[in-house]
């Protein structure tokens, strides 16, 4: 299959024929081609979604940890259980739209 990209005053146009003439690429064309790079990025870094996830959630942890001492109080004080972190983490994912 025949594909050229060329940038055009700022703008990616393709053409799927070298006798066409260029058409820029719709938004919806844009996003896909973002979301495929990144998955592709992901993959040569060894990251899977699953991976992504635990990487965020020791963040979010360690987050409560630093902001617990912050405010006075140590980590036991707080008591602050895993299952407790793990489904606020999950809620906060959700207001991700899943993600990265």
């Amino acid at each position: 299959m025949y594909l050229e990209e060329k940038i055009i005053n700022g703008i990616l146009h393709y053409r799927t024929s070298p006798n066409e003439e260029f058409k820029p690429y719709t938004l919806e064309n844009l996003t896909g081609k973002i979301e495929m790079l990144k998955e592709e990025i992901q993959k040569q870094q060894g990251y899977t979604q699953e991976k992504v996830f635990e990487i965020e959630r020791y963040r979010a942890i360690d987050f409560a940890k630093w902001f617990s001492d912050f405010n006075g109080l140590t980590w036991e004080e707080k008591r602050v259980s895993k299952e407790r972190l793990d489904t606020l983490y999950e809620k906060y994912l959700g207001t991700l739209g899943g993600g990265i």
